[in-house]
């Protein structure tokens, strides 16, 4: 009797903990987001932005930003306006290939306070924005961009020094004309 009071104590403990487990597992993946944009600089360190990050994605049918985001254009943002960050524009709301030199395609990079990155054709930056996947309203906008001979400017002026920028996006489409 001894032995089967052992035995349906140990299967009692046994489905407790995989109760524990299994409830310990989804809370997990309730808080855990794939929700991200991420840029490297010169082939280096990752910097990842995520939504606890402010991480916004939207398409605009009129001019949100003058001289950035033009009507009839997407933009992805992570992090902060006027602070560390990057943002990427490019038109309309679909997928395809973008080029920096179109006139409605950008992409910037805030390292820190005083220090930017920003793709121009002016500059003889060579870059592109790649949409592999384009939702509706709360689905996934997801790709990657890439640019070389960017200039980096230091407290407002060009520096001597030109970087790689590359990276990849997997965010929510916020609604229409929200974002920024």
């Amino acid at each position: 009797m001894a032995l089967l009071s052992r035995f349906v104590n140990f299967f009692f403990v046994l489905a407790v903990f995989a109760v524990v487990l299994g409830a310990c597992a989804s809370d997990d993946s309730a808080t855990l987001s794939s929700e991200s944009v991420v840029i490297s600089v010169n082939s280096g360190a990752d910097t990842t932005f995520s939504d606890n990050q402010e991480v916004t994605a939207a398409y605009f049918a009129e001019e949100a930003l003058p001289g950035v985001v033009p009507a009839d254009s997407t933009a992805i943002r992570g992090g902060g306006l006027g602070d560390v960050g990057v943002l990427l524009v490019f038109p309309g709301g679909a997928t395809g290939t973008f080029t920096i030199g179109d006139g409605t395609t950008y992409l910037s990079y805030v390292a820190g306070v005083g220090s930017a990155y920003i793709a121009s054709s002016a500059f003889g930056t060579s870059a592109t924005i790649t949409v592999t996947e384009y939702g509706a309203v709360g689905g996934l906008i997801v790709g990657t961009f890439e640019a070389s001979s960017v200039v980096e400017f230091v407290d407002d002026s060009p520096a001597n020094s030109e970087a790689t920028l590359s990276g990849s996006f997997n965010v929510t489409r916020d609604a229409d004309g929200q974002g920024l």
